[in-house]
């Protein structure tokens, strides 16, 4: 390992550290007050659909702006020449190594490590263990709303629980498990820190040189539950069936997000450390109901549509595959006009690319008993049999963003997409 030269880029996505600071009146949060006395505040593009993470993820990768390179939904793969800073670095030498990159294809020659987000459809690095574990924790993150897991996918989750798990953070693990079963954001905040765990792991059996973790749960429970961390009015306050008034999901993020980025900070001496947000959430003006399709087969054999796959990504966006380019414009003509009683249109953000067609079910409010669309043969159907309740979103994101190195302090409004040729110029000093 080339001494000094080694660096570890912690995506910590979206975190609003504006907010974190009311905690940190509390001593326990000493990592965290570290931190906050070497940030420095990043921005990003003007344009808010452009704000988000897959997009803004994407950037910082390659070091390119949005309408660079011209990704705008999650699961759509970079086709331009320039080199990811994954790539950049192994041509030079670097043992690089990645967990989890937002929306990133794995497109490396030897990666130490690699294993994909939950949403991209890319290969894992070929170990068996990188493997079982995309695959299951992709299972795990896509059905957090259904809750119904297959138990053999419990049973690999144990399998990478006891092989990666350390002993120090069992106590945790327990914590998150029991509270999981009625607080959701508890199984996003357990599997961060088994993300954690296992990246600790590979940096400390391999010479790993630049290496890359990317956590989402903050971001998730800050979209999810934000009203709860905040003094909001009654306009922005969840209901009770929600989630307590008396819980706090967001500060149980950062007690234990102190704990791991304590770990990465005890590792100043070995590597250069940056703690990037990418972006940031500030609350929503208003309660917004997200749901998703329950079965995507039984829900458009309504409209006799019929598809060969279905790739599903974050809430209630997703991708329908079809055999071919005219199977996929006659289905985006039928699905753009599905309504529900009252003129909603159900899908909307709809693009159609060759035989791929992605669309987002857009209905924002409650979904009652009242609500029927009408199947092909003008049969009246009730809605709320075909969909899951994802969440009700409280977080919005913002241009904003945070980042903190272990060796440097940078002025603020550093541009997010030059991170990219600033660890380039890091690894040569």
């Amino acid at each position: 390992m080339r001494k000094n030269k080694s660096i570890i880029l912690v995506s910590l996505n979206e975190l609003n550290f504006d907010v974190v600071n009311k905690f940190l009146l509390e001593s326990k949060f000493k990592t965290f007050q570290k931190i906050k006395n070497n940030l420095s505040t990043t921005i990003s593009e003007t344009n808010y659909s452009k704000l988000e993470p897959w997009i803004q993820w994407l950037s910082i990768y390659y070091g390119l702006k949005a309408d660079e390179h011209k990704i705008e939904r999650l699961g759509e793969n970079f086709k331009g020449y320039s080199e990811n800073i994954f790539q950049s670095l192994e041509k030079k030498g670097f043992t690089v190594g990645a967990i989890s990159p937002m929306n990133l294809e794995n497109n490396l020659n030897s990666p130490t490590f690699f294993f994909p987000d939950p949403w991209t459809e890319t290969q894992s690095d070929n170990s068996f263990w990188s493997k079982l574990i995309h695959n299951t924790t992709s299972i795990f993150v896509k059905n957090n709303a259904r809750n119904k897991i297959n138990f053999t996918h419990y049973i690999k989750l144990l399998l990478i629980f006891f092989k990666f798990a350390r002993l120090q953070n069992y106590f945790e693990y327990l914590k998150f498990f029991k509270k999981g079963i009625k607080k959701k954001w508890c199984k996003a905040l357990f599997l961060d820190l088994l993300l954690h765990d296992i990246h600790m792991k590979k940096i400390n059996e391999n010479k790993v040189e630049f290496s890359n973790i990317f956590f989402n749960s903050l971001a998730h429970i800050q979209h999810h539950y934000f009203f709860n961390s905040i003094n909001s009015d009654d306009n922005k306050k969840n209901p009770e069936w929600y989630v307590n008034i008396n819980d706090n999901p967001l500060k149980d993020g950062v007690e234990l997000f102190e704990k791991i980025l304590n770990d990465y900070i005890k590792l100043s001496h070995k590597f250069k450390i940056i703690i990037a947000t990418g972006l940031t959430q500030i609350p929503y003006d208003r309660l917004k109901y997200y749901y998703r399709l329950k079965n995507h087969e039984k829900f458009f054999n309504n409209f006799e549509i019929n598809f060969d796959g279905v790739q599903e990504l974050m809430s209630r966006d997703f991708v329908l595959k079809f055999a071919s380019n005219e199977k996929a414009y006659q289905a985006y003509k039928r699905i753009k006009n599905i309504k529900i009683s009252d003129g909603t249109c159900l899908f909307g953000d709809l693009n159609l690319n060759k035989e791929k067609l992605f669309l987002t079910l857009v209905i924002n409010r409650e979904i009652t008993e009242k609500d029927i669309f009408y199947n092909f043969e003008k049969t009246e159907i009730k809605l709320i049999q075909f969909v899951d309740f994802v969440a009700i979103k409280n977080g919005m994101h913002d241009g904003k963003g945070f980042i903190y190195f272990s060796d440097r302090k940078i002025n603020n409004n550093f541009e997010i997409h030059k991170l990219k040729n600033l660890i380039e110029d890091m690894v040569n000093e």
